[in-house]
């Protein structure tokens, strides 16, 4: 693309322009700034902003006016920047044109502003000052440091029940010959030692002490309708990230169709969504959100879509492009996306989008939308909500025999992954623990099943709103039994 094409396309998250040489530095600096702090960018002097004409710049001396600005830059931020400045002739009209490499060093500032009120960033075509938290993570940047390792002094070390609940989930989940041991938590840098004790990273937390980390829940909403004026229904998740994969997986199974084939003895689930692309959708809002955001991944499910709203915008420099592609896979969170490898969260990388794509053409379903902008990414799935739809979508050929229902089931295979650990107690396990059982009480499934008691608390209120159990008693001496057949 050459210049004039380039103007041709109008101001971006790279490329600002203007109509003459400003009377103070600090006008283009703040845009200098911005671009180093993000992906880089060119400023083109020269070119009016708002109708892209190209009016060229009025100069008495050309090199001193390079020399001007090249020494503004150099002078006026923190840390220092080279850049590369060159004259350009389009259409007989002189420009100056800037290019800023992205920074290594982050945070850059302006001089004269310091370094709380002189840092910049790039949003679409507008430079704004950053925010604390920007900062912060501009920080992290520049120490080549993700914040999914960085470790936060003010929490209490970690315990030894923490520790060990997942030293036994990484175990038992990744299927490891021998145990997952406390040193090998350190080795990894899930653990930080310092002054004798154990110090939680970011990570540890959203495993162990997800209490810790404020916006690392997921909200989860069902609307009437195609908007968000009627809720059906909502509910937040909020436990390790590891079991709100399946939680998540659930909410929206139960609320979307599912039809099911019927060949010989063996029945076949055909949801509207395929569970293994609805599983890996969710996996990668988690793995690669940005937990500096102050916002919460967000499922909201509508007539005709399903929206996967995860906070933070693409990883480094990636584009929209290369994420479909699957050209290049950059991780946010490298230290939460090792430890989802080992328990075979996560089995390769980059390959996500692919299998999600490949499972919806399998499927015979619409593609997904993939909507990305600077602070976030939405994966928006059609819905195909009519049965003529779903008969179309789901028979492969017209002498197949199919079942159309409404709602999920929730007795009709459960999260079969759910039953590879005890540690990740699924709804049907607490339901076959109640079934064999009479009377029980909160305390003795803690006791009896290797699950926390704000998830086992959801699962209880789950299965009791679908008729499955029912509770005698008050919350102190409440017990649990199978709901009587009728």
């Amino acid at each position: 693309m050459n210049i004039t094409q380039e103007i041709a396309t109008g101001e971006s998250s790279v490329l600002e322009f203007k109509k003459e040489l400003p009377a103070t530095h600090e006008q283009y600096l703040k845009t200098v700034v911005a671009f180093a702090n993000g992906k880089g960018g060119r400023i083109i002097f020269g070119v009016e902003d708002q109708t892209c004409a190209v009016v060229g710049v009025q100069v008495e001396s050309v090199a001193r006016t390079l020399d001007r600005i090249s020494n503004a830059i150099v002078d006026g931020i923190v840390p220092q920047i080279i850049p590369d400045i060159y004259l350009e002739n389009v259409d007989d009209k002189i420009l100056i044109v800037v290019d800023i490499p992205p920074g290594q060093h982050t945070p850059y500032y302006i001089r004269k502003q310091g370094p709380e009120n002189g840092v910049y960033l790039r949003a679409g075509a507008t430079t704004r000052r950053a925010e604390n938290l920007q900062r912060f993570e501009l920080v992290l940047k520049g120490g080549n440091m993700n914040y999914d390792s960085y470790v936060d002094r003010s929490l209490d070390p970690a315990t030894a029940d923490e520790i060990n609940k997942l030293c036994r989930d990484i175990t038992e989940l990744g299927h490891t010959a021998a145990p997952v041991t406390v040193n090998q938590l350190i080795s990894w840098g899930v653990l930080k030692e310092g002054e004798g004790k154990l110090m939680p990273t970011v990570t540890f937390c959203l495993f162990a002490r997800p209490f810790a980390e404020r916006f690392c829940r997921i909200q989860c909403a069902e609307f009437k309708g195609n908007d968000k004026v009627h809720f059906l229904d909502n509910r937040e998740l909020d436990m390790p990230v590891h079991e709100m994969i399946t939680e998540a997986e659930e909410y929206v199974m139960r609320r979307i169709r599912t039809a099911y084939r019927i060949e010989g003895i063996y029945r076949e689930e055909l949801p509207e969504i395929p569970r293994p692309a609805l599983r890996e959708i969710i996996v990668n809002a988690i793995l690669h959100r940005n937990y500096l955001v102050p916002t919460y991944i967000q499922i909201a499910i509508y007539d005709n879509r399903i929206e996967f709203y995860t906070p933070g915008g693409l990883p480094g420099h990636l584009t929209k492009e290369q994420l479909l592609q699957g050209s290049c896979s950059r991780l946010r969170n490298p230290l939460l996306a090792d430890v989802f490898h080992r328990m075979k969260i996560v089995e390769k990388w980059g390959s996500g989008i692919k299998r999600i794509f490949d499972a919806f053409r399998e499927a015979g379903l619409p593609l997904p939308e993939y909507r990305v902008d600077e602070t976030s990414v939405t994966v928006v799935v059609p819905r195909e909500y009519s049965h003529e739809t779903g008969e179309r979508l789901f028979s492969r050929n017209a002498e197949d025999a199919l079942e159309v229902r409404e709602e999920y089931e929730p007795a009709a295979n459960l999260f079969p992954e759910s039953r590879k650990c005890r540690s990740n107690v699924s709804f049907e396990d607490v339901w076959s623990y109640i079934r064999q059982r009479k009377n029980v009480t909160f305390s003795q499934m803690l006791a009896d099943l290797d699950i926390g008691r704000r998830t086992l608390a959801y699962r209880l209120e789950e299965l009791k709103s679908r008729g499955l159990i029912v509770r005698t008693g008050n919350t102190r001496s409440a017990v649990w039994n199978a709901a009587p057949r009728h």
